[in-house]
């Protein structure tokens, strides 16, 4: 059964795409999945509003370089995707996986590896502060 949370979730993703069929035309879609709606009309400043449809969960870190910027207003036009390809240091796209069982915590975060219930959480040579102990410095 799904939670209250899922179910607003699904509702508001369905009146998402119910308002980008009524209200937007679709401009493109990347190589993620992602497709990316403008509005027919612009508001008060005279700008049209741009948004953007996820594939599966909603991960804003998901968003490509070269819709980036046209998501944002800062260029008009999304770039060409060429742009980022054929670079040594252009890595695919990982998920942001900040609160999850795979993300990356330093040497000696146990209480953050507690928290988030990963294997390995205790120190292998844990030592508990004692109140008779007074620190020397």
């Amino acid at each position: 059964m799904k939670t209250n949370r899922s179910l607003y979730l699904a509702a508001c993703q369905l009146a998402l795409h119910i308002r980008s069929r009524l209200f937007g035309t679709l401009i493109g879609a990347d190589a993620y999945g992602h497709y990316y709606y403008v509005s027919k009309r612009k508001d008060a400043a005279g700008r049209q509003e741009r948004w953007v449809l996820y594939t599966g969960a909603p991960d804003p870190s998901g968003i490509p370089a070269t819709w980036f910027g046209w998501l944002h207003h800062t260029c008009d036009a999304p770039l060409p995707s060429p742009v980022t390809s054929g670079y040594l240091w252009c890595k695919p796209h990982e998920p942001n996986r900040t609160g999850s069982q795979a993300a990356s915590l330093p040497d000696g975060a146990e209480l953050t590896r507690i928290g988030l219930g990963l294997s390995g959480s205790q120190p292998a040579n844990p030592r508990v502060w004692q109140p008779s102990e007074t620190h020397e410095g």
